[in-house]
């Protein structure tokens, strides 16, 4: 979406005396968008006020003023733009509320000139949208899948979850987000453990193959040959090429839109003694799989580990349990 930036003139651009704030252009000229002076000014004032401006000047003379909502009315109609097209800022606290009360994205500058940079960097540096129903967005990924084992008297299904998470230290609790269509949703509605496990990237396509097949529809263990065990709980299917696995039991779970979190007490962790190092998952050893989004996969650049241990922590840290 093409966007202007729409600058306050007396108050913000130029002085009374018409002289120029040299901050203020030289930050808005580092943005290589249109820019246009909004102001109120008649021709006498403008002769006055505007005499060192050479940027495109919109003004209708004070009939009405900016603090009427029909001046910036008239200015979108007139260039044909919507309200989130304008980006603008301005001293005047009336004409800000006025710009805004039609849906002009609008600062209000008190003559904090970084307060004006960091408004200007997320407005124009950066596109804004409205999330659309049944529009699907990545912009937060990459995040790392487990796959989830389920299992009832009848059948045992894995099904890679990327929406995945620790939710508590003590007790140790473990949440996975599963679309409310999904077969395996069906399952963990109706049993009390589930796995989670952690795959190396070097199983990637594994992962993809059993996301992209329906364990209502076929058999996945028996369709794909996967090796797997019970775990120590009831009827809890593991993977037995996982680096990491935990068995939980349900405790939890809550319809969110299109999907339904289920929340786990981690009941037993299962670990490969090749992959722990303090701890820390031992990369040398190791890649854990990250998505990126409409089957797009990478693995962990192992060159980019950066310990950063030997830093001291802010007083404030050490601070907060007294």
């Amino acid at each position: 979406m093409k966007k202007i930036l729409a600058v306050d003139a007396v108050g913000c651009l130029v002085d009374y005396n018409g002289k120029i704030n040299k901050n203020i252009k030289r930050l808005i000229d580092k943005f290589k968008v249109k820019k246009i002076i909004l102001t109120n000014v008649n021709d006498k004032e403008k002769k006055k006020f505007l005499k060192n401006i050479d940027y495109q000047i919109f003004s209708l003379k004070h009939q009405p003023d900016k603090t009427n909502p029909k001046y910036f009315k008239k200015f979108l109609s007139q260039h044909n733009l919507k309200p989130n097209q304008l980006i603008y800022f301005e001293h005047n606290i009336k004409a800000v509320k006025s710009a805004k009360s039609i849906g002009i994205i609008t600062h209000h500058y008190n003559g904090s000139l970084k307060s004006l940079e960091n408004f200007l960097n997320l407005f124009l540096d950066k596109e804004q949208s409205i999330p659309k129903k049944n529009e699907k967005n990545f912009h937060y990924y990459p995040q790392h899948p487990i796959v989830i084992g389920v299992g009832d008297k009848k059948i045992s299904n894995f099904m890679p979850c990327v929406w995945n998470t620790a939710l508590s230290y003590e007790p140790f609790m473990y949440g996975i987000s599963v679309k409310k269509d999904r077969f395996t949703n069906k399952i963990l509605k109706n049993v009390k453990f589930f796995s989670i496990n952690f795959l190396d990237f070097k199983h990637v396509r594994f992962i993809r193959l059993i996301g992209r097949s329906s364990g209502k529809l076929i058999h996945k263990t028996k369709e794909f040959g996967i090796k797997f065990s019970n775990g120590l709980n009831f009827n809890v299917p593991i993977l037995s090429d996982a680096y990491l696995i935990f068995e939980c039991e349900k405790k939890y779970e809550k319809n969110f839109g299109t999907h339904t979190l289920f929340v786990g007490k981690v009941k037993m962790i299962h670990t490969k003694n090749i992959i722990s190092r303090k701890s820390i998952l031992d990369t040398s050893k190791i890649s854990p799989t990250l998505y990126l989004g409409a089957d797009h996969y990478i693995g962990l650049d192992k060159k980019s580990l950066l310990n950063l241990k030997s830093l001291s922590f802010h007083k404030s840290y050490s601070l907060k349990n007294k």
